[in-house]
């Protein structure tokens, strides 16, 4: 299968999930016996550590369909992006979702400014990035406004450094990255790309 068909299965299952006819798919011990092996995830996904986005759930997929990286931010450092190009080079995902949502408390972390501990600060460096770039071109933006358009340039960044760092994987079509943004308050999953 295609990435084209992957992220299509994704879309279909964020339908079902959002219309409430999900199908629960492979959520079996057999599917646990299956996939115990010899597991072949076919999308990877980047995403935040937030307790409102859980993957597997708001695609509707089953044991061993995504492998799933989760930070606070769905930023892209170093161990998430080895990570999923672990999932490419030894189980042969061809598809990588960056997803961020609506409301992300770690970007309203770094734009109220508050007081981190190191640990989080180094961690949130990229989205202070994505702040000062959202800040730079939208200075009269604040609020909500300002949070929304910086979850989407820190997707919109994470992407960037996704295929930047695993270009050579891009290059030979091995990967396919892009981005998305997950509408807590509706439960839908939003292309940016």
């Amino acid at each position: 299968m295609t990435s084209e068909k992957f992220l299509s299965e994704l879309k279909e299952g964020n339908q079902r999930f959002r219309e409430g006819k999900m199908l629960h798919p492979r959520r079996d011990l057999e599917c646990v016996k299956a996939t115990a092996r010899n597991p072949r995830p076919f999308a990877a996904i980047l995403t935040c550590a937030d307790s409102r986005v859980p993957p597997e759930i708001v695609f509707d997929q089953g044991i061993g369909d995504l492998f799933i990286v989760r930070v606070a931010g769905n930023v892209a450092n170093g161990d998430e992006i080895a990570s999923i190009e672990y999932a490419v080079e030894q189980m042969r995902t061809r598809l990588c979702v960056v997803m961020g949502h609506t409301g992300c408390r770690a970007v309203q972390a770094v734009i109220s400014g508050s007081n981190l501990s190191l640990d989080i600060d180094q961690l949130f460096r990229q989205i202070k990035h994505a702040v000062e770039k959202t800040r730079l071109g939208n200075a009269w933006m604040s609020g909500a406004e300002l949070v929304s358009a910086a979850v989407r340039t820190n997707i919109h960044q994470s992407v960037d450094t996704l295929r930047i760092r695993l270009r050579h994987l891009v290059e030979r079509e091995d990967l396919q990255i892009v981005g998305a943004e997950y509408q807590v308050e509706t439960g839908e999953i939003v292309s940016i790309d």
